[in-house]
């Protein structure tokens, strides 16, 4: 830098990450100030202008100037521009640790009392494909075909249905080999089938009192029904009855009716003959040439 050379105040346009763009003001020299349509200034202008244009950016945006870097490279034209477009980027560095922690993970599964790991759903095979995804189907064909012999009435054995070949509680795929043998042991296969068993057994006794609940139900409403019936059959009795009592009720009032009507006519009939008796009667006190004549 030549300490003789005045120094001119020049506009740069920078864009940092966060698509923010800044317009700075640095100062430059005259004597290395390229204009447009010059070359490429040299190193050691840049080196003072990207040093004048980091601290001009460190003081706008609030950030340390050791933080900051000018992306565009040194043999881009832009530098040459009227008003250079230029890129810039931050980097803000992390304190983290010296690492091992994966070994760290390792040493502890080995040591006495530590859980062993089982589920290994989160893994991949070498085609990409989660282990889980492909344990769930095979998982879904078993219970499909358990499903369909339980629909044809054919025994399945639920205790064997959950038995799978590692030894692992839903697992029907192979343990992965980083896992040392987990749930392989004698020890750890009988308890694993203990917990089968006792639940088997708590599904057995839920579908039997699952069943006892139907029957009871079932009982029930074919008690309700004859009791629906037996009051229908006694309602329709008691109809019967009743109509029966009135249709006899009814003949009897006919009956008296009817004797009336006869007792009547026969009274009528006993008047109308005497009331003829009495005409002869009067007829032949009252022509006694009649009279003689009979005699």
């Amino acid at each position: 830098m030549d300490p003789a050379a005045p120094i001119v105040p020049r506009q740069v346009l920078v864009r940092l990450d966060n698509s923010k763009t800044y317009l700075l003001c640095v100062p430059s020299f005259s004597s290395s100030s390229p204009r447009l349509g010059d070359e490429v200034p040299s190193s050691s202008t840049l080196d003072e202008w990207r040093t004048s244009i980091l601290n001009s950016l460190s003081t706008s945006t609030s950030i340390p100037a050791r933080h900051l870097r000018i992306t565009t490279p040194p043999t881009s034209p832009l530098w040459s521009d009227a008003v250079p477009h230029l890129s810039a980027s931050f980097h803000l560095p992390l304190r983290g640790g010296k690492g091992g922690f994966g070994t760290l993970l390792k040493g502890q599964s080995k040591q006495a009392g530590a859980k062993t790991t089982l589920d290994f759903g989160a893994c991949r095979d070498l085609s990409g494909r989660r282990l889980r995804h492909i344990n769930d189907e095979v998982k879904l064909r078993r219970w499909r075909d358990a499903q369909v012999r339980r629909d044809r009435g054919l025994p399945v054995d639920e205790l064997e249905e959950l038995r799978t070949e590692s030894g692992i509680r839903n697992w029907h795929l192979m343990v992965p080999s980083w896992a040392d043998g987990a749930a392989s042991s004698n020890k750890a296969r009988r308890k694993a089938d203990m917990a089968m068993k006792r639940e088997v057994e708590r599904w057995k006794s839920a579908e039997e009192r699952e069943q006892q609940r139907k029957d009871e139900a079932r009982a029930r409403q074919q008690m309700a029904v004859a009791e629906y019936v037996r009051a229908g059959e006694v309602a329709a009795s008691a109809a019967t009855a009743e109509e029966s009592k009135k249709d006899k009720v009814l003949e009897i009032m006919m009956q008296k009716k009817n004797k009336k009507k006869s007792r009547k006519r026969g009274r009528e009939d006993e008047k109308r003959e005497s009331g003829d008796d009495a005409d002869d009667d009067g007829n032949d006190g009252l022509n006694p040439k009649r009279a003689a004549d009979d005699d």
